[in-house]
């Protein structure tokens, strides 16, 4: 199937932060300086420059990703602003971090995105198929049936090349006509890096738009550059096919040593302050005399309907040597203005002119390459949080915005229910591969419950001790229940919020179907957990030879495990990490246990609603009043009559209702925490705290 071609142009593009820390916290700090080029389909551009040169905060304008700062200026697909829908389907983009699921293999994580990308109504065979030729395109299927891994959790895994090579094939399962990578080889030895490289000139070769930006690549790994440009401080100092570089800088007065690498020589211009202004100035002035022709140019195109088309190639003499400046995916709006010239245009830097070559026009009019500017006013501005991307009435707040937000139903590729069935069995497969979480808290239940079971063993039912040491067992009971499943959720969210950020950020389900599906996988497993935790301890600890009383016990540890565990993923998802997680959900059990009504037998009234509101006071009221209710405690003086069980509960400990009534709170309080838990994970995606 034929690529369509495009053309991305961005036009005078500034981006601004306020820094929030260190001397200068609250000041406005200026990341982008007037930026302006274009991109087209059909070629791989690299985006090169120091640490804070600006190359990655330029990349997520143009995919459109949610930035922190402030940015201006405009972003044109096709000649015309782009829309937030429309661009999300034809654009990938690729974070720097690999985010992917360890106990899955390498064909398993490309299906699963086809599953989800991919529209129903293209056959299971048919998305295989793209997926075999994915694995065929990015030399993957030599590991197709081997896992990502994760040394961490024991899993031996593909290598970090192949990982990142996996990482581009779950974007490019949609076939997307834009691809945008953030630094792909960083991280990566000689070899891994320039296998990423070759697998990303493959593909913008089969017709795709390839933007990616690179620290410092060796020679090989540039031999794979269509276009290339190059920033420092915020400021774009050259813009062209990768093969106009030297000569250019060679025509400002910078000749790159013999036997020099390249890249070591242009990272040595961006990082001198000497020559970095200037050649920056230099480049702008460039921009300022080529605009008013684009400006006409582009508006003849556009007045005709015409697409853009490639014209044919122009050299031009640089100190002697050809130069090739138009590249196949120039546009016509660029060549009508290099047309209009009809004329040499003098290089900004005025050191030494650029002659074209005989039998040739000039094409010095849009600079050297591929890149050219946009030319039309700046429309382009974004208010504090708000994503950087094109501006149009009709979709204000950037391309990606809605897809970090969730996606509606009509941007999904698949309906709701399919992508928690497809997510179910991914956290199936990961729960089962993955023996060391599985078992460690099963583990942990089973130590915990033999702990309590031996610590209470068989109790009696004679005073004056009795009754204390039930209400201390149900509530050691309850407080190990607390920590337990809390505590593990807190702990692998971690993994689980980058998984979500980046799949849920590339509209790849929604928000909400991950949650009811690990909800739907994680129930049943903690239900089974708890109930071995609730019969190992109930029996061991010698409570009441009941049927009911025993289901009963059950009933409420398992709503109060999965009401803690719903407490768990909101103090997971409030804070950044989960250190901070842990030391936020200690705080919250420690209120809920100390107003449980065993601690504190006289609550001050101005807690008095913490009580009223805890599911934990639910609970111990329902588990205690379960075993009391229908015991007649014995010895000490009691009398011979002795005294019935219920009779001895501190009134702090009951909440009014019965057993049943206690059950059906605790279960409105875990589904209602449960969409609540749903509610909180929404508002922090759109508060970009995900």
């Amino acid at each position: 199937m034929e690529v369509p071609k495009h053309t991305l142009e961005f036009n005078d593009i500034t981006y601004d932060v306020v820094l929030k820390a260190g001397k200068e916290a609250g000041q406005t700090k200026r990341i982008l300086h007037s930026i302006s080029s274009s991109c087209v389909s059909g070629r791989l551009t690299a985006l090169m420059g120091p640490s804070g040169a600006g190359k990655s905060s330029l990349l997520d304008i143009l995919a459109g990703v949610k930035v922190a700062g402030k940015a201006r200026g405009q972003v044109l697909l096709g000649g015309a602003p782009r829309r937030a829908a429309d661009f999300a389907r034809l654009a990938s983009y690729v974070q720097q971090k690999d985010v992917l699921v360890p106990s899955a293999t390498v064909r398993e994580a490309l299906v699963t995105s086809a599953l989800l990308k991919l529209p129903r109504s293209m056959s299971k065979a048919q998305k295989l198929a793209r997926v075999d030729a994915l694995l065929e395109l990015l030399e993957l299927s030599h590991v197709a049936a081997s896992y990502i891994g994760d040394e961490a959790l024991g899993i031996k895994g593909i290598s970090g090349g192949e990982k990142r090579r996996v990482s581009v094939g779950i974007e490019l399962v949609k076939d997307p006509s834009i691809i945008f990578l953030d630094e792909p080889t960083t991280g990566l030895d000689s070899e891994m890096a320039l296998g990423v490289a070759r697998c990303l000139a493959a593909c913008a070769k089969a017709g795709k738009m390839v933007v990616a930006t690179i620290h410092q690549p060796n020679s090989l790994i540039t031999d794979t550059f269509d276009d290339w440009a190059l920033l420092a401080k915020g400021r774009l100092l050259y813009a062209g096919p990768w093969g106009g570089a030297l000569p250019y800088f060679e025509a400002a007065g910078h000749a790159c040593p013999l036997y020099r690498n390249p890249t070591d020589f242009f990272m040595s211009l961006a990082s001198s302050s000497s020559s970095l202004m200037e050649l920056a100035e230099a480049w702008a002035a460039q921009a300022q005399q080529r605009q008013p022709l684009l400006l006409h140019a582009s508006a003849a195109t556009a007045a005709s309907g015409v697409p853009d088309r490639e014209p044919p190639h122009d050299t031009a003499s640089v100190c002697g040597s050809e130069v090739q400046l138009w590249q196949p995916g120039t546009t016509a709006a660029a060549a009508a203005a290099a047309a209009a010239a009809a004329a040499d245009v003098e290089v900004g830097l005025q050191r030494k002119q650029l002659t074209p070559s005989k039998g040739r026009s000039s094409s010095l009019i849009s600079g050297v390459g591929s890149f050219r500017l946009a030319a039309s006013p700046s429309a382009l501005s974004c208010s504090e949080g708000v994503t950087a991307a094109a501006a149009a009435d009709s979709d204000p707040g950037g391309c990606f915005y809605r897809l970090c937000c969730g996606g509606s139903s009509s941007s999904a590729a698949v309906p709701f229910w399919y992508e928690v069935w497809v997510l179910m069995a991914r956290f199936m497969r990961c729960w089962l591969r993955t023996p060391i979480m599985a078992a460690a808290e099963a583990v942990q239940y089973l130590i915990l419950a033999v702990f309590i079971g031996l610590l209470y063993l068989r109790l009696p039912n004679t005073l004056p001790n009795a009754p204390y040491d039930k209400m201390s067992a149900v509530f050691l009971v309850l407080t190990m229940l607390s920590f337990t499943p809390s505590y593990t959720v807190l702990v692998v969210w971690d993994h689980e919020r980058q998984l979500l950020r980046r799949e849920s950020g590339t509209n790849m389900y929604r928000r909400s179907a991950f949650f009811l599906a690990k909800t739907l996988v994680s129930t049943p497993i903690e239900v089974l957990q708890v109930s071995v935790f609730a019969a190992a301890t109930y029996f061991m600890m010698g409570f009441q030879a009941s049927t009911l009383k025993f289901l009963a016990w059950w009933a409420t540890l398992v709503l109060f495990a999965l009401a803690s565990e719903t407490l768990g993923y909101m103090a997971a998802i409030v804070t950044p990490d989960s250190k901070v997680g842990v030391a936020v959900l200690s705080i919250l059990l420690v209120f809920l246990l100390s107003f449980s009504g065993y601690l504190v037998r006289s609550i001050p009234v101005y807690f008095a609603w913490i009580p009223r509101i805890s599911y934990f006071s639910f609970a111990t009221d329902a588990a205690a009043a379960n075993e009391f209710d229908g015991l007649i405690f014995t010895g000490g003086e009691a009398g011979p009559e002795g005294v019935p069980g219920l009779s001895l509960l501190p009134p702090a400990m009951r909440t009014g209702l019965s057993v049943g009534g206690n059950l059906g709170v605790l279960l409105g309080i875990t589904a209602g925490s449960r969409l609540l838990c749903l509610g909180l994970l929404e508002a922090a995606a759109r508060l970009k705290f995900l």
